[in-house]
């Protein structure tokens, strides 16, 4: 009986260690394959299909370098780096009717100059037919860039913090004065 146990007990250390030994090995294999492809590096493409390497800088969600197929387009692009940054500070949230994008599309030229696109549009417009359709190709750089018209808020959040401290400074020398 003695003897049944120890063989039982070796055979479930001899499972657990077997067991650890396959995990440590799939974790590894996990850990090199995100060192392998690096922070901000994102592989829309499948395996093996044609791709193309952007480059998405901007006010989006995931901003980095996408390996995409060939022939994505910009509206594609977008999507797979998240959307556009939703601006939410405290109780405000923007309104989204009102804001433009801009994206600005860089690309380089076989005799080293560059070309830039670029697009320009508000929410509640038509999306320009030209935007859906313009593809991307490798080495192409595109920035998007959320703009808003400032309201009373903004420059208040700029006048405040100096009126305060030209008050206190104007406080400060009239009681030292006084003294």
């Amino acid at each position: 009986m003695r003897k049944e146990i120890r063989i039982s007990f070796y055979a479930f250390l001899m499972l657990l260690l077997q067991s650890s030994v396959v995990y440590s090995q799939q974790n590894l294999m996990n850990q090199t394959n995100q060192l392998r492809l690096g922070g901000g590096i994102f592989r829309i493409a499948e395996q093996g299909q044609l791709a193309d390497s952007v480059n998405v800088w901007g006010d989006v969600q995931n901003s980095g370098r996408f390996l995409i197929p060939v022939g994505t387009t910009i509206a594609n692009m977008i999507s797979y780096a998240g959307g556009p940054v939703l601006f939410r500070t405290g109780d405000t949230v923007i309104d989204w009717s009102v804001v433009k994008l801009e994206i600005t599309v860089s690309r380089s030229k076989t005799d080293n100059t560059q070309s830039q696109k670029k697009f320009l549009f508000a929410y509640s417009e038509k999306v320009p037919e030209e935007f859906k359709s313009f593809e991307l190709e490798n080495g192409d750089i595109v920035i998007i860039q959320v703009k808003r018209k400032r309201n009373w808020r903004d420059y208040l959040q700029v006048i405040g913090p100096i009126a305060s401290t030209v008050t206190a400074v104007i406080t400060t020398y009239v009681l030292l004065k006084n003294l």
